[in-house]
């Protein structure tokens, strides 16, 4: 579960102007903070990028790559730009599953590297963080990964959105969260994941972790 306690969604309609701001800073701070949030807790979250499927790349399985079952990771699903896209996470230690038998051990365990549902990723989809929904956190990362021509730069300073005018900025109603560089998850796809994880490479060693 996040941290904190969250908060219900919001509009900026039927409200002081005071109120509106406050909301605002609250939703641009969960905007920021969530991804870092779910590092903390174990998990590294990474939007997954996935090409080549039918029904303009809408049609997909990717239960292969997860233990649970579709409908479980299907909550942070997305479909745009002819691909799929999933936010998912990975966590710092492999998983086993049950490989071919020997007698007298019918379960052989087998080391299988697996993306996870980010925990909490529910509270999301019910509105709570200050309104923050799955799609703003897709298309934030979406959106900084292809303002970075398709890859992640993640630990560049330069690639950081700037708002001009600081905090006023921020307590604007109208900000777009999902401007470049503001909501920070690195993208790739599923092998890319998967291979990473098989080299043992981990999350102190690069920013764009579990991607490349």
């Amino acid at each position: 579960m996040l941290p904190g306690g969250g908060s219900d969604g919001w509009g900026p309609s039927e409200h002081t102007d005071a109120w509106n701001q406050e909301k605002a800073i609250q939703r641009a701070f969960y905007a920021l903070t969530i991804p870092r949030a779910w590092d903390l807790n174990g998990y590294s979250p990474v939007l997954v990028r996935f090409t080549g499927g039918k029904k303009n790349g809408c049609d997909i399985d990717a239960s292969r790559y997860f233990f649970v079952h579709w409908d479980v990771y299907n909550v942070a699903w997305r479909c745009f730009e002819g691909e799929s896209w999933i936010l998912a996470g990975v966590r710092y230690s492999e998983n086993s599953i049950c490989g071919p038998g020997t007698p007298g051990m019918p379960c052989t365990p087998q080391v299988r590297w697996t993306l996870d549902v980010l925990d909490g990723i529910e509270e999301i989809r019910d509105g709570k963080w200050g309104g923050i929904t799955i799609d703003d956190l897709i298309h934030g990362a979406h959106n900084t990964w292809r303002a970075n021509d398709r890859t992640n730069k993640l630990g560049d300073p330069s690639t950081f959105a700037t708002p001009k005018s600081g905090p006023e900025t921020l307590a604007d109603p109208r900000l777009d969260i999902t401007v470049p560089g503001f909501i920070r998850i690195p993208v790739c796809s599923a092998e890319e994941v998967k291979k990473n994880l098989a080299l043992g490479r981990k999350r102190a060693n690069t920013p764009n972790y579990p991607c490349n």
